[in-house]
């Protein structure tokens, strides 16, 4: 088969050109290459319908394409470098800092299991029980219930009941799991909420339980929210599961410094001790 060399020539030249103007976008927004580059892949930079625009998201935006609102990169950057900042000084200052992640909608909720998971931090990505904050007394004695049936039933101590009134306490578990299973060891009121979409109205109860209890908030605001009940903004694409990967993704490698130099000091007091004891 012959190939077109025009069209291989005219394809090589397009690209030499976006990596040249990614090269030149870089170094006037001075973000770091390789995360531009994901930046822009990712669609971060992506808002909502003018007509949708909440004022004060309005210093965040450049400006509109295909009658779209569009993020302004630099700032995207800078508030998220922000909020990196931020964290790392709330786990300096408490290295037990406890995060409550929260993310319902459908791009939001499996970036959300990841990092909750991964780090064995409390989250919700269904629906917001009101109250999880302010009503916390009454949410740990419903939580405490959960896990005692949940012992019950794995130590088989549900078995001696009728088969109508096991498959009650099946229904009754499922859900609890579905309602309280992020929450399930969460033992105190946390440290730090964060929150992709505050748009979402399920998700503003849980902004005035926290702003009433003083927990400090960090959010992904997209062009349509209303950052003021947000302690730290991070102006970004709340639509796009990758968006929120990527923001996620530089949350993690704070998380992940603070553990290392965590499980550093702790092994350095271990070792300590055991050259007393010798």
């Amino acid at each position: 088969m012959e190939v077109d060399q025009k069209k291989v020539q005219s394809k090589n030249f397009s690209q030499e050109n976006q990596d040249s103007n990614l090269v030149s976008l870089s170094k006037t927004l001075n973000i770091p290459e390789a995360v531009l580059k994901r930046m822009i892949e990712t669609g971060i930079y992506w808002g909502h319908k003018p007509s949708k625009t909440y004022p004060k998201m309005r210093e965040y935006i450049e400006g509109l394409k295909s009658n779209v609102t569009v993020f302004d990169l630099k700032k995207i950057y800078q508030k998220l470098k922000e909020a990196q900042d931020y964290l790392e000084k709330k786990l300096k200052e408490n290295p037990n800092l406890t995060i409550l992640f929260l993310g319902t909608t459908p791009p939001a909720k499996k970036p959300i299991l990841e990092i909750a998971k991964k780090f064995n931090y409390p989250y919700v990505v269904e629906r917001w029980v009101g109250g999880i904050l302010t009503n916390f007394k009454n949410i740990f004695e419903r939580l405490r219930y959960f896990k005692e049936l949940e012992e019950k039933k794995a130590k088989g101590e549900l078995k001696k009941y009728s088969k109508k009134e096991q498959l009650d306490f099946e229904r009754e578990l499922q859900r609890l799991e579905k309602l309280f299973g992020g929450i399930k060891n969460l033992e105190k009121l946390p440290d730090l909420l964060f929150i992709v979409n505050v748009s979402e109205k399920n998700h503003q109860t849980a902004i005035r339980e926290a702003n009433k209890l003083k927990i400090p908030i960090m959010a992904v605001v997209d062009t349509d929210g209303n950052p003021d009940p947000i302690d730290v903004v991070i102006p970004a694409n709340d639509n796009s599961k990758s968006a929120i990967e990527f923001i996620l993704e530089k949350l993690t490698q704070v998380i992940e410094k603070n553990r290392k130099v965590k499980n550093e000091k702790k092994d350095l007091t271990k070792s300590k001790e055991s050259n007393k004891k010798n």
